[in-house]
């Protein structure tokens, strides 16, 4: 036999069932490619989302990192701010407790000098040197109390660094 033949020898219900069956295998073909062509698709399209995913992800990283970072900056300017703000209250008391402390020192100078100039101008005078008690307040604890002025003088000899002749050593 021959093909020719065996064509010949087929009825139309044969003819429908290599038909249905052709149509069937074309038919399972072609899904198959659809459904390989699918798959690649989406592993395709989600490979691309992916992607965009971790550009996006990257993006907020960024995003609250510069976002994080100025919170700290704008937290670091403030306590900066605020401790400038004490430093410079601070300073501004130092100024002022410096001030204060240059003008007493100066009338303590000044005391100083006068206290000075009276001791040299009455070294030679009776009782030892008659000293201002404004200036001995400004200078307490530094002069003798010998030296102070007094009311009444208990002492009439005067205050000598130099022995006299005949004074008993």
């Amino acid at each position: 036999m021959t093909p020719s033949d065996l064509i010949s020898e087929l009825r139309p219900e044969h003819w429908a069932i290599i038909i249905g069956a052709a149509a069937g295998a074309f038919a399972t073909v072609l899904a198959a490619f659809l459904a390989m062509l699918g798959a690649w698709l989406k592993a395709r399209a989600d490979k691309q989302v992916a992607l965009a995913n971790v550009k996006l992800a990257s993006a907020n990283v960024a995003a609250q990192q510069q976002v994080t970072k100025q919170q700290i900056d704008a937290q670091i300017d403030q306590r900066l701010a605020g401790e400038v703000e004490r430093l410079s209250g601070e300073l501004e008391e130092l100024r002022q407790e410096m001030t204060t402390l240059t003008s007493k020192f100066s009338q303590w100078k000044a005391a100083v000098a006068r206290v000075f100039h009276a001791i040299a101008a009455q070294w030679t005078g009776d009782g030892g040197p008659d000293i201002d008690p404004a200036d001995i307040a400004l200078l307490e604890d530094t002069i003798p109390l010998r030296w102070m002025r007094r009311r009444a003088r208990t002492s009439a000899a005067p205050i000598s660094t130099v022995p006299t002749e005949g004074a008993p050593s």
